[in-house]
């Protein structure tokens, strides 16, 4: 990052102290909280499965195969169009080029997508909106459906005409998109827009943040709903959840554009209870 850069993020912040105490605090604590997990972490380890075994298995238990959703003409159209929208980005953009989604993710937030037929999707971390898109391609060929994201921009000029830029404005009629940190705003989205059919984690990915957004996001769940959380690697947040008492199943895929990088998705169902007949987490 130049200097130039670092100095408008400072007195942007600065500004926005007298102007928005709440953004402040909010952007203060997402800051601390990422140079307090700036070191290298102990890596948690997942077993992960190819992106084959996944498509099989959510085949197995959604009742349709998902790389039949691959191949939808739609989805060929809609990745060269993404590519050719974000084709100017450079590395000196206001948001880092690497902070795009990872395109096996996207393809199976497409996939999960066109299998669940959800209501509502809720996500939370936007970027230049790549996963956005995907998702919100896939609500438009189901003709229902909607997304609404949260996204706490980065402080730095133009950030907020980049963010979201790989979304058409053909898909933005299903799109809902609100401007804070998850914890302003996500348990109030939730619970407004509840049941919420599908969750995608992709802000903070901290394992107090991930925590935080899973915990908040769980009450407001569709009782078969599907979680999926992006950046898994370096912490036990997502591996913790998968063993709370309402998700029934779940894996770790390694990311097909990200070297070291891997997503969780996870089912939800029922409770699990002991032989005593008591829900454990």
């Amino acid at each position: 990052m130049s200097m130039r850069m670092r100095l408008h993020k400072a007195l942007s912040l600065a500004g926005i102290l007298a102007s928005s105490p709440a953004e402040f605090m909010a952007r203060a604590a997402s800051i601390a909280e990422a140079r307090l997990t700036a070191r290298p972490p102990a890596r948690s380890r997942y077993s992960t499965i190819s992106q084959d075994e996944a498509c099989r298995w959510l085949g197995e238990a959604l009742g349709c195969e998902a790389t039949t959703f691959f191949g939808e003409s739609v989805l060929t159209e809609l990745e060269a169009e993404i590519a050719g929208r974000l084709s100017g980005v450079g590395r000196e953009a206001a948001i880092p080029p690497a902070f795009s989604a990872d395109r096996g993710l996207a393809r199976f937030c497409y996939a999960l997508c066109r299998l669940k037929r959800p209501r509502v999707v809720i996500e939370t971390g936007v970027s230049y909106g790549v996963t956005s898109a995907y998702i919100l391609q896939a609500l438009e060929v189901n003709g229902c459906g909607k997304l609404a994201s949260i996204d706490l921009p980065p402080l730095a000029a133009d950030s907020l005409v980049d963010v979201g830029r790989a979304v058409p404005e053909r898909l933005k009629g299903r799109w809902r998109l609100e401007f804070g940190s998850s914890r302003q705003l996500l348990r109030r989205l939730a619970a407004e827009l509840a049941p919420v059919d599908i969750f995608l984690h992709d802000s903070l990915h901290t394992y107090r943040t991930v925590k935080w957004e899973l915990a908040a996001v769980a009450p407001f769940l569709a009782e078969n709903a599907i979680g999926v959380c992006d950046d898994i690697e370096s912490n036990s947040a997502f591996q913790e959840w998968l063993e709370s008492q309402r998700v029934i199943s779940g894996f770790a895929i390694r990311a097909s554009e990200k070297a070291d990088s891997m997503f969780g998705i996870s089912l939800l169902g029922r409770a699990r209870s002991t032989q005593g007949g008591e829900a454990h987490g």
